[in-house]
């Protein structure tokens, strides 16, 4: 990408950011990278980072010439928010794809807020009981990161919250909330994800299936 062409792309990536506020994540990748990065928090990178996998794949197969974009994608960060995204592939004067911009939505505050104006005008205890609002995944959900062990261990620190717990030293209960987190974002519909939770929470694949067949059960009743 021309230096110049670059410079244009950086500040509407500044200006995308500030223009659209906290909750929307906004990255310039040139062919390999990110190259400029808005809100980098929401998914937990930084400049640097290398570009998805699954947007080199559309570049590779020429797939990003036929419209030039993609829109409202589902995407598991490594830090295990679902992000609604759409991408933008960048080309040059001759039409040669030199980037992507990507606009991704976070919006787990939305789902604070829905779950607090239901607290209006119910009992907390009911509220508890009978009310949730989720943020789900979906089959087709990409990830960002290469590696689902890092989703896994996000959520294995938020259930043990930071405690240094090796995995058997979790119990029964402890090991099934990471379950149920991890299916309320639509991990296991990502290949190779049982797999990844089996070693980190040091149970067989056996065992894991039986905690998703608790977990669906409790979803149904």
């Amino acid at each position: 990408m021309e230096n110049s062409l670059m410079q244009q792309y950086e500040r509407l990536t500044g200006f995308l950011g500030s223009a659209l506020g906290p909750d929307y994540e906004i990255v310039l990748y040139d062919l390999h990278r990110i190259v400029a990065l808005v809100n980098g928090e929401i998914s937990g990178r930084s400049v640097g980072d290398p570009m998805p996998k699954s947007l080199m794949d559309v570049m590779d197969s020429k797939r990003d010439s036929i419209d030039g974009q993609v829109l409202n994608h589902r995407v598991l960060a490594a830090n295990g928010r679902n992000l609604r995204c759409s991408d933008l592939y960048l080309r040059d004067a001759g039409g040669e794809t030199v980037g992507v911009l990507s606009i991704n939505f976070d919006d787990n505050r939305f789902k604070e807020l829905s779950e607090a104006v239901f607290r209006l005008c119910h009992p907390d205890s009911y509220a508890d009981q009978n009310i949730s609002v989720e943020i789900r995944g979906c089959r087709n959900q990409e990830i960002f990161s290469g590696d689902l062990s890092e989703t896994t261990d996000e959520i294995f620190r938020r259930v043990v919250k930071g405690k240094n717990v090796a995995p058997d030293r979790l119990n029964y209960d402890e090991k099934l909330e990471i379950v149920r987190q991890l299916y309320a974002k639509g991990v296991f519909e990502l290949r190779g994800a049982v797999q990844a939770v089996e070693k980190r929470l040091g149970c067989s694949q056996a065992t894991i299936y039986r905690y998703i067949t608790t977990v669906k059960e409790e979803r149904e009743n």
